[in-house]
């Protein structure tokens, strides 16, 4: 997950199917913050105007892929595996914003 210019965090999602979502019975496990993670993640999201941003990553023999960039995140799995406030970050960041508009 992307706010504004930081990388809060990244989990794995795991199911026996192909449905991944955390709100359809998929399970959250962490996801350690690479180099690579943070950089494609933060490219993603400069890409298509930043904001608070699901960025979906698929993990390929070429490296990290985007798979798809979602602006309405969910972020329950998130923070059950994250020691970091999810919405506290995303709190602050729409200060920011707003004050600097």
């Amino acid at each position: 997950m992307v706010v504004g210019e930081e990388v809060v965090g990244a989990m794995y999602r795991e199911t026996a199917h192909w449905i991944t979502n955390i709100a359809r019975g998929a399970q959250a496990r962490p996801c350690p913050l690479t180099e690579e993670l943070t950089r494609v993640s933060l490219a993603a999201a400069q890409a298509v105007g930043g904001g608070i941003l699901g960025v979906d990553l698929f993990e390929t023999e070429a490296g990290l892929t985007v798979n798809e960039i979602n602006h309405t995140p969910e972020f329950k799995g998130l923070q059950a595996v994250s020691a970091r406030d999810i919405a506290g970050a995303m709190l602050e960041y729409c200060i920011r914003t707003a004050s600097h508009g």
